[in-house]
């Protein structure tokens, strides 16, 4: 069975439009599943596998490890700790 003829491009655009969303869509879900197998949950938490470092996704969980780290290291200033919080956590950019 053929489809009917229709004269609406737009109608067309809009299926090519999802058609392509789709596509990089499961692009992205397939790059996230390769990814996940560099990480692992610990007790809820998740770390990267081969050094056990903790991400950290949560502004609420990253303003505590600044604190920690900050008193940690002395009260160094603000680069100092940021530094000592990268070399102990994985931090998402966007919190």
């Amino acid at each position: 069975m053929r489809p009917k003829i229709r004269h609406d491009s737009s109608y067309f655009h809009q299926i090519t439009r999802y058609l392509k969303a789709m596509h990089a869509e499961s692009q992205i879900e397939d790059k996230i599943k390769e990814d996940a197998s560099n990480y692992e949950l610990k007790d809820g938490k998740l770390c990267f596998k081969d050094t056990g470092i903790q991400v950290i996704v949560d502004k609420a969980l990253f303003d505590q490890v600044v604190e920690a780290v900050h008193k940690d290291l002395g009260h160094y200033g603000k680069k100092t700790t940021l530094e000592g919080v990268a070399d102990r956590y994985i931090v998402a950019t966007d919190i």
